[in-house]
Formats: structure tokens, C-alpha cells, sequence
């Protein structure tokens, strides 16, 4: 229950919608209206204490399922993919079973049966399978 100034209590339905805004306010800030500025959303700076939902914009990708093969990690670097380690198996040399790939974020390690994305910005990033199912289709 929300208390007047004096502290004592205020009923609900005593409480008008602009004294609720101005409760909300008090308690999680003013509200901006709209969505963020682009220049606020680039930098981090979210001026909004809302939640907001968006939706991801349809863009086509390029994609390869790791296979642990030496010939999908030699294609995958002819396609501008950077390895940063590959380890492979004494009973399988023709084999990559650890594969890390340098990502804009520092090396991430990508398993048999992720796939091996191509960004809009041409970086590599490896993808889970129930994620990338979850994500993407294929494209027409």
C-alpha cells in the first residue's frame, strides 16, 4: 500500500493515474517515452527503465555445422575464419576435436555438431544447435 506524504496510508482506489505515475517515477525514475535513441542505445546508456522487447531483423547469414574435420576447419579458414587452437585426437589426426575460433570477443570454443557462423560484419562466432535452431531458418 502506498503512504501519503504524512505517512499515512493512501486506499488504491484513492490513488488517481497521475499520482501513480508520479509514484512510479519516484521509485524507478521518469519514463521516456519512445524507443532509445540509436546514439544512446550504441553506447551502452539506457535511458529507459521499461522494459522493452524487440525483435531481431531478418538477415541472412552464412553458416557451417562442425563436423571435427580437418576439411571443414580448411575450408572454414578459406572462407576468412581465423583458427585460434585446434587439438586433435591421436587415434584420429585427420580430426580437430577442439576447435577455438578467434571471435570478436576474445576465442570461443565451438564442439561437434555447433554451427560455425558468418556475421553481418563477416566475424566468426561458433552457435549451439538448439540455439541456431531456435534463431534461424533456411534462407529461399
Amino acid at each position: 500500500m502506498t503512504t501519503r506524504d504524512d505517512g499515512g496510508p493512501i486506499p488504491r482506489d484513492a490513488v488517481s493515474t497521475d499520482e501513480c505515475d508520479r509514484i512510479v517515477a519516484l521509485v524507478n525514475g521518469p519514463k521516456v517515452p519512445g524507443p532509445l535513441a540509436p546514439d544512446a542505445a550504441s553506447q551502452g546508456q539506457n535511458r529507459r527503465r521499461e522494459e522493452v522487447r524487440f525483435r531481431k531483423k531478418p538477415v541472412v547469414i552464412e553458416a557451417w555445422q562442425w563436423d571435427e574435420t580437418e576439411t571443414t576447419r580448411r575450408m572454414l579458414e578459406a572462407q576468412g575464419m581465423r583458427v585460434a587452437g585446434c587439438n586433435g585426437h591421436h587415434d584420429r589426426p585427420d580430426e580437430c576435436t577442439s576447435l577455438r575460433i578467434s571471435t570478436l570477443e576474445g576465442a570461443m570454443h565451438a564442439a561437434r555438431g555447433d554451427w560455425i557462423i558468418r556475421g553481418v560484419k563477416g566475424e566468426f562466432y561458433p552457435c549451439k544447435p538448439d540455439i541456431f535452431a531456435a534463431t534461424y531458418e533456411p534462407a529461399p
